[in-house]
């Protein structure tokens, strides 16, 4: 099923209950249960998350701040391990590179993230993640090898690190469902 956010007008992508759940503030728990929510990737937006029958959860109903959502910095791409927009673009503007997927991806296979309740999207971070480094790289002229296209079709330690885990482990069709179209 796809749903388009009632304010953006963009189709949304699916959310398991489970991350609205952990995200949401007290005081809209009781809203979670029994809908199946879609989050809304528009940056312009207040809305985060929405469900089919029009209830919704803006930025101001989360207890954590979402960094495609959020006006001023600091924007959060790896809520698991901190890292922003920001830290990867000075990182690059610094030293010409990023470690931050790399880094990120040795502590997923260390069994040290926990995705589906800490991002706001429920999904592993590193496409966005790499997505920051390839603008960030771009516009300092650099080429960072090993930031594959897409996070799924990664080298072997990346693919090792991620099985299992729940935005590669879906098959293709339905890891990105809802979002394809965008």
């Amino acid at each position: 099923m796809r749903s388009l956010c009632p304010t953006a007008r963009t189709p949304g992508q699916r959310v398991q209950a489970l991350t609205v759940r952990s995200l949401v503030r007290q005081n809209r728990d009781q809203d979670v249960a029994g809908r199946e929510w879609f989050f809304c990737a528009s940056p312009e937006c207040d809305i985060v998350y929405f469900a089919a029958d029009g209830t919704t959860l803006d930025k101001r109903d989360l207890d954590v701040r979402v960094g495609i959502k959020a006006e001023n910095p600091p924007h959060t791409v790896c809520y698991c391990f901190g890292h922003t927009e920001e830290s990867i673009q000075d990182e690059i503007r610094k030293t010409g590179r990023s470690t931050a997927f790399d880094s990120i991806t040795e502590r997923v296979k260390a069994g040290e993230c926990s995705c589906e309740v800490l991002n706001p999207k429920g999904t592993c971070c590193l496409g966005d993640v790499r997505e920051v480094a390839r603008e960030a790289l771009g516009r300092h002229g650099a080429d960072q090898p090993g930031l594959a296209d897409d996070c799924c079709a990664a080298s072997a330690p990346v693919l090792e690190a991620l099985a299992g885990h729940s935005c590669c482990s879906l098959p293709t069709g339905e890891k990105n469902k809802g979002i394809e179209d965008e």
